[in-house]
């Protein structure tokens, strides 16, 4: 499948933040909180461009309302430049980062790769992807975006 190629700019932060080790990777949402004493923020590979977003003023992380989805992780939600609380990637970063994805498609599949489940509901590609690490991901998005 051939994807609208994103803001260069941005991509090249995204690529070197993902294989930089700041980022501790999580899984199943942006940006997981630290559960105990010691531990890091997580973020899967689209919080950690919404991290980015952050940085540049595009909305904030809002660690004051954690999301309680489940017993063992608390996700910290994003709230985007009009002040809606959101635990998904945000218009606003995506328009930011200059990515036209429209069905979802790009998220669904880096979502995917960073989960390690199956994925691409809204395309024919239904195989089973395994969980990759975020240096992996930046080699997709190089290639992809």
């Amino acid at each position: 499948m051939k994807y609208p190629k994103m803001n260069p700019k941005i991509k090249q932060r995204w690529v070197k933040a993902l294989r930089s080790n700041r980022y501790q990777k999580g899984a199943g949402a942006l940006c997981v909180a630290p559960t105990k004493e010691g531990d890091n923020y997580s973020f899967c590979c689209l919080g950690v461009l919404t991290d980015l977003a952050v940085q540049a003023g595009i909305g904030e992380w809002n660690p004051d309302k954690l999301d309680y989805r489940d017993e063992s992780k608390d996700a910290v939600p994003f709230v985007d430049p009009a002040g809606r609380h959101l635990g998904v990637l945000s218009e606003a970063v995506l328009r930011w980062a200059g990515i036209h994805d429209p069905g979802g498609d790009i998220q669904e599949r880096l979502t995917a790769m960073n989960d390690g489940r199956t994925s691409f509901s809204t395309s024919r590609d239904k195989r089973r992807v395994g969980k990759r690490s975020h240096a992996a991901i930046a080699d997709w998005i190089e290639r992809n975006l």
